[in-house]
């Protein structure tokens, strides 16, 4: 699990929406905006991304997400972020993947000022 959520936290800091949303369910709910979400925060900012598991009960992870994103459209505009996040995994096929997530919030794009 842990390595999931480094492999996450590393495709979100290399710009790589592919790899990110290979780590979740399609079954998901709210598959599509986390989606959505990655793909618009991916292309549109420089992403560093940290991943701490503050409590695991048996596939239920509280974690802490460090999000520090920075527009590459050249602006000074960057937004930091810092959020409890519960995930839920399970192994889908021999892997781990993400099934559920709440709040999905901290991977909303950034509001333009």
């Amino acid at each position: 699990m842990l390595a999931l959520l480094a492999a996450l936290a590393s495709a979100l800091s290399a710009g790589d929406p592919v790899s990110a949303m290979s780590l979740f369910d399609r079954g998901m709910a709210d598959y599509q905006t986390i989606e959505s979400d990655i793909v618009a925060i991916t292309s549109q900012d420089d992403v560093v991304c940290a991943i701490d598991i503050v409590e695991d009960k048996e596939g239920k992870l509280d974690t802490d997400w460090y999000m520090e994103l920075r527009s590459k459209s050249g602006g000074a505009q960057s937004e930091r972020r810092r959020e409890r996040v519960q995930l839920e995994l399970k192994q889908i096929k021999g892997k781990w993947k993400i099934t559920a997530m709440k709040p999905i919030t901290i991977l909303a794009p950034v509001a333009i000022r």
